[in-house]
């Protein structure tokens, strides 16, 4: 469904990050740009010591924005870097917390991450039946 900066007024943004504390590449380097305190955060939380499936949250009007670190690094090698049991974790959390809120995400994994969406997109599916959060009100952007 197109751009989700375009497009998510309220809920939670969603998005991989990886645990270097970089967001330089894909969309995260747009998240960054757009939401510059939500970066500062998870910096924060990453010298803190957030772990792999940690998400580091920041609020920023109607927007929840959420950095789920679900993988150690990035590349653009073909590597698989993002780790389907810390999406996993890092989904169930999300949609535990905010039951009420719609969801909006990129292909989260796929790219830079290296993940398989097809498996990823059964990933968020049972992450959210596995806490009773309604899939339906999840929404997957091309960006």
């Amino acid at each position: 469904k197109g751009n989700l900066f375009d497009h998510a007024q309220n809920g939670c943004i969603i998005h991989s990050a990886n645990r270097q504390g970089k967001m330089r590449s894909g969309f995260a380097k747009e998240f960054r740009e757009r939401f510059p305190e939500a970066f500062v955060r998870y910096v924060k939380d990453i010298e803190n010591g957030l772990g792999m499936g940690g998400v580091s949250i920041y609020t920023s009007g109607n927007l929840v924005l959420c950095s789920l670190i679900g993988q150690e690094k990035y590349g653009y090698d073909g590597t698989k870097y993002t780790s389907y049991d810390f999406i996993d974790m890092g989904l169930r959390n999300i949609f535990y917390e905010y039951p009420d809120q719609p969801m909006h995400m990129p292909k989260i994994g796929s790219a830079l991450g290296g993940g398989d969406w097809l498996v990823i997109e059964q990933i968020i599916i049972s992450a959210a039946r596995k806490v009773g959060y309604n899939h339906d009100n999840i929404t997957i952007y091309w960006i």
